[in-house]
């Protein structure tokens, strides 16, 4: 098979039949499958999955088991030689998944591919961005804004070329797609994050195995920012947090930990 499409739900039923809808709309040439993760919606996504799209394979978690646990559920049950990891929140556009597909398998030092991604108003975002540090962490802080030039210590780049294909050291988890093999070498998705940051996470790992993360502009897709995550913001805020303290200790010195968590307690936005 030459493709497993993996998408976590919780409670986007609308945003998950349109994201459904568009793949079958664009994705012609691919044996693929899709695998849906559901983390006990209650919004009925299960039951419109099952009616709607019964040629797709569901998974229903009797809890919010976390998005890292949930993909790697959708894996388990995987086949494809290439995985993509695909938020409920997007919408694929012509062609962009099986560009991705065809680039993965004519690059075999490419692990990682990502599209150029999209708003609401198709106006190309930030796709791409470089690894957390603790130097980024403090310096990048926008309450430095008017001491540092923090745009040049942050994660995003200062300003983006979206027209060019380029390595580049992480890619949006909205829409990522990795060989197999790759996957696997990686130990899969850390379930150390719940939510956040576990992106950056396997492409640094992939990084580390000696595979490129490339951003493929070529394909394109929408991606509805915060549709899969609305709501809970205090819970979102925690979230993040444990994903940092996260990073930090399983990737950086001790003393980098300790750093982050003093970061986090006393300067970071609640």
């Amino acid at each position: 098979m030459d493709l497993s499409i993996i998408i976590v739900n919780y409670n986007t039923k609308d945003l998950l039949h349109d994201c459904l809808v568009s793949i079958s709309k664009t994705v012609k040439k691919l044996v693929y499958e899709t695998i849906i993760v559901d983390n006990n919606s209650s919004d009925g996504s299960p039951g419109m999955v099952r009616d709607l799209f019964p040629s797709v394979e569901l998974i229903c978690n009797s809890a919010n088991v976390g998005f890292s646990r949930a993909n790697n559920q959708g894996y388990s049950h995987s086949r494809g030689e290439c995985l993509l990891f695909l938020n409920s929140d997007t919408l694929a556009l012509d062609c962009a998944i099986e560009k991705m597909v065809d680039y993965l398998n004519s690059h075999p030092k490419v692990g990682v591919v990502g599209p150029k991604i999209l708003n609401s108003t198709e106006q190309p975002t930030r796709s791409y961005m470089r690894f957390l540090d603790i130097k980024k962490l403090f310096w990048g802080s926008k309450r430095l804004r008017l001491f540092v030039d923090v745009d040049k210590h942050r994660i995003h780049f200062p300003t983006y070329d979206y027209d060019s294909t380029r390595r580049t050291e992480w890619l949006s988890g909205a829409c990522l797609m990795i060989k197999r093999d790759i996957f696997r070498q990686t130990g899969l998705f850390d379930e150390g994050y719940f939510l956040y940051l576990e992106d950056m996470d396997l492409c640094l790992q992939v990084r580390g195995l000696g595979y490129d993360v490339v951003y493929l502009p070529a394909a394109e897709i929408i991606h509805l920012f915060g549709g899969s995550s609305k709501g809970g913001n205090g819970k979102l805020n925690q979230a993040y947090r444990d994903s940092m303290g996260h990073y930090f200790k399983k990737n950086f010195p001790i003393s980098h930990y300790w750093m982050a968590r003093i970061y986090l307690t006393f300067f970071h936005p609640s």
